[in-house]
């Protein structure tokens, strides 16, 4: 979950968050099928990027999308991680709306609440396949008075105590 698609060159940018998964699918570590990004706000993406998005193949849900009809997202997510063996969730803060996690050095309005994260990890959580996730790109420099931080510990508690 991230509102950037982290494809850029990673010949250029090696070291960089935004270059993760183009380098794990330059590299064939997992495959365009592999890969689900939810929360992509294409403002934050150039042209450049959503052409390599569409080269790579891969799947991704627009924000303003899943905004529109969250009822309607979860069904479809839900079938779609039906049918895989396991899950790796990556969950980038900045995914979440500016109002209720200041604390990213990408942080936006039109992001996530914390509701809507809570089902989506539920739908996750139900289907036992969760292998292993992680939370980055939280910044307590840009926090206030440490809402961002106190959400993350919430969240890795929360996926812990249902394991």
């Amino acid at each position: 979950m991230d509102k950037h698609f982290d494809i850029r060159d990673w010949s250029v940018d090696n070291i960089s968050s935004g270059c993760s998964f183009s380098r794990l699918l330059d590299e064939k570590i997992i495959s365009p099928s592999d890969l689900l990004e939810i929360g992509i706000l294409e403002f934050y993406n150039n042209e450049k990027l959503l052409q390599k998005a569409e080269h790579y193949g891969f799947e991704y849900i627009r924000m303003m999308e899943l905004k529109k009809n969250f009822d309607k997202f979860l069904e479809l997510f839900k079938k779609k991680i039906e049918g895989v063996e396991y899950i790796y969730l990556s969950f980038d803060i900045d995914v979440m709306d500016i109002s209720v996690c200041p604390g990213s050095s990408a942080n936006s309005p039109f992001g996530l609440n914390t509701y809507e994260v809570v089902k989506i990890f539920d739908l996750i959580l139900e289907t036992k396949k969760l292998i292993a996730f992680d939370i980055v790109e939280a910044n307590p420099i840009f926090d206030f008075d440490d809402i961002t931080s106190k959400f993350c510990a919430f969240l890795i508690a929360y996926i812990l105590n249902q394991l």
